[in-house]
């Protein structure tokens, strides 16, 4: 039997896993949910199933970025998501982390997918608007939206505003970083 060449091979799946693993348990930050939804993103990866597997076949061929757009997919056609507060790590933190957290948790979904892509897992905004199906603008403005509403939530929460950073290449938008 022939192998597909627009399907991945288990182990190259493999080692992407921590990666999709972590992505999820920041994404709906609930381990449970967390690992059902990558359980159900790794069955459409190694099955074929869906309009993904299209895309791979016409050039999507980074790996990583098709699992978490496979991940993005599975996620947007579960129940709406509640964010639970409690589910961040316990133990002791500073101020500034705990301020980040909450403003955070309070983003609309689509801020936290974008800066999870971007900030996480280090994405640029053109390989994030790929794993999310929208255009690189929609992209780019979401990620400068999104990191203007964080800026925000952490300053209505006492949080010590960054310093403009627009010039730092690592954080501008699009960057490779």
């Amino acid at each position: 039997m022939q192998k597909d060449p627009a399907r991945p091979s288990t182990g190259a799946i493999e080692a992407q896993l921590p990666f999709i693993r972590r992505h999820a348990r920041a994404l709906v930050q609930d381990r449970d949910a967390a690992d059902s939804l990558v359980r159900a993103c790794l069955e459409r990866a190694v099955s074929g199933r869906g309009s993904v597997q299209e895309d791979r076949v016409r050039g999507e061929t980074d790996l990583r970025i098709w699992l978490l757009r496979l991940l993005h997919e599975e996620h947007a056609h579960r129940a709406p998501e509640t964010v639970p507060t409690a589910t961040w790590p316990d133990g002791v933190e500073s101020a500034e982390l705990r301020r980040f957290r909450l403003a955070f948790d309070r983003l609309p979904a689509e801020d936290r997918q974008i800066l999870l892509l971007t900030g996480l897992e280090g994405l640029t905004t053109e390989e994030s608007s790929k794993v999310l199906g929208i255009d690189t603008a929609t992209a780019c403005l979401r990620a400068v939206r999104a990191r203007k509403r964080l800026r925000l939530l952490q300053g209505e929460m006492g949080a010590p505003m960054p310093a403009d950073r627009a010039g730092d290449p690592g954080l501008a938008v699009g960057s490779a970083a």
